[in-house]
């Protein structure tokens, strides 16, 4: 890649120099600009003078003279011609390290592109280019882009980053954001939950799945669940490590009259029957405001499933929407203490669907 830095970066350099891509027909004038240039980037194959100047331009490089094309733009702190470039752009286009990869049942948007002007998602970033993250924060705080959905994975993030990241949510339209296996410390954590504190903060989606939050990190997180400025609704802390102690902080934080959540996903944290008997009795407590939970892939067994149901049960439990499958403690007993249950409660309107068993 250092050849074709090498080769494009004095023509990039020098056409940013004359046109300020902040302002939209500077902008264009710079595509315009690279496009009579294009010769002198060094592609591997020519560009002709289409009336469409971007699609050219991004068809007639590989997919490491984009990449090499890209990084020397969020370098520049250029962010306005690497979202240009990216819209609507499969993700294919780019090497691996420029996107991010959630699966479906994780994520309710599509993550084929990398960006989409539309929807707003920005679905991954080179964090290896950008120490800081200071041209994100840039892109991501700009109300004009509004980029109101991100979503970040499998990239270590030092702290700093974090912290410059929570900045930008107190200043930007986001409302979604995703930070999967990033490898999230407890001083970055912290940061984050200033921001979730913040009144200017509009989050409202917050995927910290598969960070090893354990006891200290969830604690954090539900401090700022109980603030009266926090405003999630839904939250993702699978693959967590937190085990029942660390449940038992959510289960207090759900309690509280400020929580405002609504959606919760705790797989994988090796829940066991005494912290679902902990969560059953939050879920009818008359507070919890939980519509849909996620306890798959856990530890708990058929006592688990008999809390469960006897909150299910209780006109005070708002769930409507349920997923413990994949627990392998649960006897078949188990389930058709469940299927009863589900099938014999004419107010409950729990979609069956959400309690599959797979194996």
């Amino acid at each position: 890649m250092k050849a074709f830095e090498n080769a494009m970066h004095p023509t990039i350099r020098s056409g940013l120099a004359k046109f300020d891509v902040s302002l939209p027909e500077e902008l264009q004038n710079y595509v315009s600009y690279l496009l009579d240039e294009s010769a002198k980037l060094h592609l591997r194959k020519q560009v002709l003078q289409p009336p469409r100047a971007l699609e050219e331009l991004r068809e007639a490089m590989s997919k490491y003279e984009l990449e090499t094309f890209l990084t020397i733009h969020i370098i520049e702190g250029a962010w306005q011609v690497v979202l240009l470039f990216v819209d609507e752009l499969p993700r294919v286009k780019l090497p691996r390290d420029w996107y991010s990869i959630i699966d479906n049942e994780d994520e309710e948007v599509s993550n084929e592109m990398i960006y989409c002007s539309k929807s707003g998602i920005l679905n991954g970033w080179p964090t290896h280019y950008d120490p800081g993250l200071v041209t994100l924060c840039k892109a991501i705080t700009n109300k004009d882009w509004k980029v109101t959905r991100f979503i970040l994975s499998l990239s270590r993030i030092p702290d700093e980053c974090l912290k410059n990241l929570s900045t930008a949510l107190t200043q930007s339209e986001l409302y979604s954001l995703t930070l999967y296996d990033i490898g999230l410390q407890s001083q970055g954590l912290e940061h984050l939950c200033n921001a979730l504190t913040s009144v200017n903060c509009r989050l409202t989606n917050l995927n910290v799945r598969g960070n090893k939050l354990g006891d200290v990190g969830i604690m954090h997180l539900c401090n700022a669940l109980t603030s009266v400025d926090c405003t999630l609704t839904s939250l993702n802390v699978s693959n967590n490590e937190l085990g029942d102690n660390g449940l038992k902080h959510l289960c207090d934080a759900l309690t509280s009259s400020n929580c405002a959540l609504t959606k919760l996903k705790v797989r994988f944290n090796r829940l066991g029957d005494r912290g679902i008997k902990e969560l059953s009795e939050v879920l009818t407590s008359g507070f919890c405001t939980l519509t849909s939970l996620d306890v798959s892939f856990n530890r708990f067994g058929d006592e688990g499933i008999k809390h469960l149901c006897k909150a299910l049960t209780d006109t005070k439990c708002k769930l409507r929407s349920l997923d413990c499958s994949a627990n392998w403690n649960v006897t078949d007993d188990g389930k058709k203490y469940l299927s009863q249950m589900l099938t014999g409660t004419g107010a409950l309107l729990l979609s069956r669907s959400t309690t599959k068993w797979t194996k």
